[in-house]
């Protein structure tokens, strides 16, 4: 039966089916240089497994090369270097590994229990490795794997196109997730804004409430003063109109006593003349006739009707006087009391009035001395929370100075004399993922060493006074080579919208520097850098400038 027969990593037609044995521990290397050493073997082969022995064996009709027979001390350790190592390209030469055979022809026989292949190694002869046939079939087997080889490596090549792409795909991705995540913080600082608006003017409104209730009650103890002032003028005039009526009774008493004294007067006028006409008449009758007589007793007839006129209207003035003399006389007599009272009265009311107004005086100082005192106590507060925020704010800077201190320490150590590109750049690198990361405030203030400034000096000799436009563009001229196009592109895009002076007030950088010639000095610089972003910016995007053309 026609059979197939494993000869260095290949089968061959073998004919005749013969068995034949081998140590599945041991293989043969062929085709190596004659100036392979077991140090080369053991350097090439250690990496299967553990090596048992290594034996170089020379054959004189090979020519220039010579074989070496390794043992491992396992099974899968020899597998594995019959698989990885057989055509394989070893010191220039491409070498042949296969498992040692025992009673084939021309191959070793079996150890036997008195000898050991150690103390008398074999030497093989030509005829073990001879035939044209086979070494054509070997040469074919060669070419076959080498063009499989090739095969792989293209497949292989198309791998790690195709990987590239992928990378390049993945770039992109990763760029628009980080445009996506600067708009999401760009929202995020634009929502804080507009929450610290809200409570501003909410602060606002509570203040222009808290005024509005001080003034409402300033306006009620004002009202309350000038119904106080009304009360008090209703009673004056009060007074003055009582004052009026009692005067006025007065006077109509006086003309109703000056009637009657003229009335009096009158009556006992008219009684003498009577009384003189009677005498005259009666002198005058007894010195005449009967006629005369006649005339005296008409005159005394109309004299008596006089004088009972008179007694009545005496009667009636009487009766009158009567009837209303005792209120005249409780009138007259009451003038003087009530003039008193009036007087009482207006006494009381200037008392009243100079009451309220000592206790509106009081009120006004003690209101006076309150505000004072509120005053003081605000100042003090205001004074204490002024200097303990300024303790705070030291504290933080210095914390913050140190901190930027110790990370350029980290990254300067060892090159304080030499400062190379790719250190500025790492620098920038690592001090933009702080900056873009950090929320400065009072607490974290922003410092020199906090902000990554684009310049190719050593942060030792850093000063933000110096930063100018040339030193951004030198900067960006150095990174522009060490980068690819689009990682270059990223870079500038992203520092350009970092110094972007919209960006630093909507994150309120400037608000957290309590120091005012820090704040003009780190202002000042940012502007800079803002300036000199624009055009690099534009030329990283492909836009024409006017002066240099097409980047």
């Amino acid at each position: 039966m026609i059979t197939t027969a494993l000869w260095n990593g290949c089968w061959y037609p073998a004919g005749t089916v013969s068995l034949k044995t081998y140590d599945p521990c041991t293989i043969i290397v062929t085709n190596l240089l004659l100036d392979t050493t077991i140090e080369n073997m053991h350097t090439n082969f250690d990496k299967f497994g553990p090596i048992v022995e290594v034996r170089m064996v020379e054959r004189p009709a090979a020519g220039d090369t010579v074989s070496a027979i390794v043992t491992f001390s396992t099974e899968e350790a020899a597998k594995l270097a019959r698989a990885r190592m057989s055509l394989q390209v070893l010191n220039g030469r491409r070498i042949f590994v296969n498992f040692v055979e025992y009673g084939s022809r021309g191959h070793p026989s079996p150890p036997s229990a008195h000898s050991s292949w150690r103390e008398e190694p074999r030497k093989f002869t030509k005829a073990e490795f001879a035939g044209d046939d086979g070494r054509a079939r070997k040469e074919e087997t060669a070419k076959r794997k080498v063009a499989e080889a090739e095969t792989a490596e293209a497949a292989a090549i198309a791998e790690t196109a195709a990987a590239t792409r992928a990378l390049t795909s993945a770039e992109d991705i990763l760029e628009r997730a980080s445009r996506l995540s600067d708009q999401r913080e760009e929202e995020v600082v634009a929502s804080e804004a507009k929450t610290r608006a809200a409570n501003e003017a909410l602060r606002r409104a509570e203040r222009a409430v808290d005024e509005a209730q001080c003034a409402a009650r300033a306006a009620r103890v004002h009202a309350n003063l000038m119904d106080e002032g009304f009360q008090a003028a209703t009673l004056r005039a009060e007074l003055a109109c009582s004052a009026f009526k009692a005067a006025h009774v007065n006077v109509v008493s006086a003309d109703n006593r000056v009637d009657r004294a003229k009335t009096s007067e009158e009556a006992a006028k008219l009684r003498t003349k009577a009384a003189k006409d009677v005498a005259a008449r009666l002198s005058g009758a007894s010195g005449g006739g009967a006629p005369a007589k006649e005339g005296a007793r008409d005159d005394l007839q109309e004299s008596i009707r006089r004088m009972q006129e008179l007694r009545a209207q005496e009667e009636e003035d009487r009766h009158q006087r009567e009837t209303t003399g005792p209120d005249d006389e409780e009138q007259a007599s009451n003038q003087p009391r009530a003039g008193k009272e009036q007087r009482r009265e207006e006494d009381r009311h200037a008392k009243e009035s100079a009451a309220n107004a000592e206790e509106v005086r009081r009120r006004e100082e003690e209101e006076e001395e309150r505000k004072a005192a509120e005053q003081r106590q605000k100042a003090d507060a205001a004074r204490c929370e002024a200097e303990a925020m300024q303790k705070a704010y030291d504290d933080a800077v210095r914390a913050e100075t140190e901190r930027c201190r110790r990370r350029d320490d980290d990254i300067c150590s060892g090159v304080r004399s030499w400062w190379p590109a790719t250190f500025a750049l790492q620098r920038f690198e690592l001090v933009s993922s702080e900056f873009d990361a950090i929320q400065f405030s009072e607490r974290q203030p922003l410092t020199a060493g906090s902000v990554p400034w684009p310049t190719l000096l050593c942060p030792s000799k850093l000063d933000v006074a110096d930063i100018t436009w040339d030193m951004v563009d030198a900067f960006f001229e150095e990174v522009r080579s060490a980068l690819a196009a689009s990682e270059y592109r990223r870079l500038v895009e992203k520092t350009h919208r970092r110094f972007h002076p919209d960006k630093w007030r909507s994150r309120r950088l400037l608000v957290s520097v309590r120091d005012e010639d820090l704040r003009k000095r780190l202002e000042s610089a940012g502007n800079i850098v803002a300036q000199a972003m624009t055009p690099l910016w534009r030329k990283s995007q492909g836009v024409l400038d006017s002066d240099e053309g097409w980047w």
